[in-house]
């Protein structure tokens, strides 16, 4: 999953993704079609949605870095965020820590924005929400975008109630959920437990949301219920390399183009050729080009722009590197190709689409 690079915070790439910036758009001409008046705190209620997301993901991130396990990059989403990390924490305390961490800050917030309150009862809020006797949609719908102050204490309040309490994967509730099934069941057996749980939430959700015409909560039920279903064909995945021998898969040569070839011309040869990424030699050392290369390169581009100006480098493993370690190292993270080194040489390299195949023949002779 590629997105918009916004900066780089602690080694952390943090991107938007492209349907997050549509979101904002969208809103935004709307409002300035229908209710002008609501543009701008509105586009402020947003804005402390995504520092909120990001903040939330930046625990999870820190916390994941502080147990171990490396954090590539952030993709904030209209409905949350992704930290892509190295691996998946298979430890329980690691992702139970991971889990909370994020609620945690929200939860923080919450409580030091009530704090301040109370110790600055000038500061602007809706103090007649909570004395009214009786709920009140409209008066808190309304204050929301009225005081500022309280719309980030209701974003926090509702980003750490809703991912912490409902146990749904790839929620925090979820994970929250099977980390405590791990200690007694293991970390696959956990795993297929809270999919299912989650199958059932999601299914339940798209019910109430048709129901009551709510289509915020319908993507939401269709974002736990496919994010479900890929923790459970990742962890799948998984389980199927371990202790599997991929020497097999591992080709000694690949095919290769000049550092100095055009970018349309290697576009050509991965046509002509039906490839779906090519090795580039050059002075760095060998590094690569995939589809994705010319996804990022705008197409104008491609007849000016050299091979080894676009490349990026070849992730390298270790030969005694097992097949699981590959598969949650490289295959998880989209990552297209890899150099295999033994005492210090390479000797080979392994795709991403064998090492998918080769995972298809694994599961049809388990059937």
């Amino acid at each position: 999953m590629e997105g918009i690079r916004l900066a780089r915070i602690f080694g952390i790439s943090v991107e938007f993704h492209n349907t997050f910036l549509l979101l904002i758009a969208g809103i935004a001409l709307l409002l300035a079609i229908f209710d002008i008046n609501s543009l701008v705190p509105t586009m402020l209620l947003l804005f402390f949605l995504f520092i909120s997301v990001f903040l939330h993901e930046l625990a999870h991130s820190l916390v994941s870095i502080l147990r171990g396990i490396g954090v590539s990059k952030i993709i904030l989403l209209p409905i949350g965020g992704i930290s892509v990390t190295e691996k998946m924490p298979e430890k329980p305390i690691d992702e139970f820590l991971i889990a909370i961490a994020g609620p945690a800050f929200n939860f923080i917030v919450v409580l030091a924005i009530l704090i301040a309150v109370q110790v600055m009862p000038t500061l602007p809020w809706p103090y007649e929400l909570f004395t009214s006797p009786e709920p009140d949609i409209e008066l808190l719908n309304n204050a929301i975008t009225a005081f500022p102050l309280f719309g980030l204490f209701w974003v926090n309040f509702m980003l750490g109630f809703f991912n912490l309490l409902v146990p749904a994967l790839p929620m925090d509730g979820g994970r929250v959920l099977r980390s405590v099934l791990s200690w007694k069941l293991g970390f696959a057996r956990a795993t297929k437990l809270a999919t299912t749980v989650s199958s059932i939430i999601s299914i339940t959700l798209a019910i109430i949301a048709l129901l009551s015409g709510n289509i915020i909560l319908l993507i939401i039920a269709g974002f736990v219920y496919f994010g479900a279903a890929q923790e459970r064909e990742f962890v799948s995945m998984k389980e199927s390399f371990r202790n599997e021998d991929i020497s097999g898969i591992i080709r000694k040569n690949y095919f290769t183009v000049p550092a100095k070839m055009q970018l349309s011309e290697v576009f050509e040869k991965m046509q002509k050729k039906n490839l779906s990424v090519v090795l580039v030699k050059e002075e760095r050392g060998i590094r690569f080009i995939s589809l994705q290369t010319f996804v990022r390169v705008k197409k104008i581009k491609w007849p000016v722009v050299l091979a080894e100006e676009a490349s990026s480098r070849v992730p390298e493993i270790d030969k005694k590197t097992t097949g699981e370690e590959i598969f949650t190292r490289f295959l998880s993270r989209g990552i297209p190709i890899v150099a295999v080194k033994s005492n210090g040489k390479t000797t080979g390299y392994i795709l991403a689409d064998e090492l998918q195949n080769y995972y298809e023949l694994i599961r049809l002779k388990k059937q």
